[in-house]
C-alpha cells in the first residue's frame, strides 16, 4: 500500500538472482522474450514451509503470491498478540 500511496514504481529490470534474461531477451518478429522488465517480490525465496507445517517439495509447488499470503496473514496474528499456542485451540 505504501508503494501505492507513494507513487513507487516497483518495476525493475529482471535480477540476475532470478534469472539472466540476457539469453533470451531479443526485440523484434523472431523474439522468443521480448521483455526484461517486471514486479518482483524481495526475498521470495526466503519462505519458511516447515513453520507452515508445509512440505519442501510441496512449497515449492505454491505461487509466491500465495506463499506471501501466509506470511502476511502470519504477521497480523502475531500483531495482535496471538500466539501458535493459542491459535492451536481455534480452527483458524
Amino acid at each position: 500500500w505504501e508503494n501505492i500511496s507513494s507513487g513507487k514504481d516497483c518495476i525493475t529490470e529482471i535480477p540476475k538472482e532470478r534469472w539472466d534474461f540476457r539469453k533470451y531477451y531479443h526485440t523484434g518478429d523472431n523474439a522468443r522474450h521480448d521483455s526484461k522488465w517486471g514486479g518482483f517480490i524481495k526475498d521470495a525465496d526466503k519462505f519458511d514451509p516447515l513453520f507452515f507445517s508445509i512440505s519442501p517439495r510441496d512449497a515449492e509447488l505454491i505461487d509466491p503470491q500465495e506463499r506471501l499470503f501466509l506470511e502476511t496473514a502470519w504477521h497480523t496474528f502475531e500483531d495482535a498478540g496471538y500466539t501458535k499456542k493459542k491459535l492451536k485451540r481455534h480452527k483458524t
